[in-house]
């Protein structure tokens, strides 16, 4: 049933707003295209935050800030998702008991050196192997 609203919802976009958006797409593409002009990969969190509790509706982040949950959990994935960049997550350790991940992202159809830098990554560390303590 949601996605039946959802996709109706899709009925009210404006072409005019759609255009505006591939546009402001292509503007994000560029600018990540320059970036990888002088770098093989750009490692970063995979998300900015460990899982929430049962009921949180926000993160105070360590500025003191407020963030909501889609917004903290969006923020670090959407770049690779609007621009179509290859990327993965790989464990890295635990905060507070809870697991933490490394996104690796590479240039357009580079996945090839995504995964290379994954496995080698995962080569050299154990968190792949390691469970959280009980």
């Amino acid at each position: 049933m949601i996605v039946r609203l959802e996709l109706e919802a899709g009925e009210y976009v404006l072409a005019t707003d759609y255009i505006r958006a591939l546009r402001v797409r292509q503007l994000i593409k560029d600018a990540w295209g320059e970036m990888f002009r002088s770098i093989d990969a750009l490692i970063a969190p995979t998300l900015p935050a460990t899982a929430a509790k049962i009921g949180q509706k926000q993160f105070r982040l360590p500025d003191g800030t407020k963030e909501s949950l889609v917004d903290a959990y969006v923020r670090t994935s959407c770049p690779t998702s609007v621009t179509g960049l290859p990327a993965i997550s790989v464990p890295c350790g635990f905060v507070d008991g809870l697991r933490v991940g490394l996104q690796i992202i590479g240039r357009p159809f580079d996945e090839a050196l995504v995964l290379r830098v994954a496995q080698a990554y995962e080569a050299t560390t154990e968190w792949h192997n390691s469970v959280p303590a009980m």
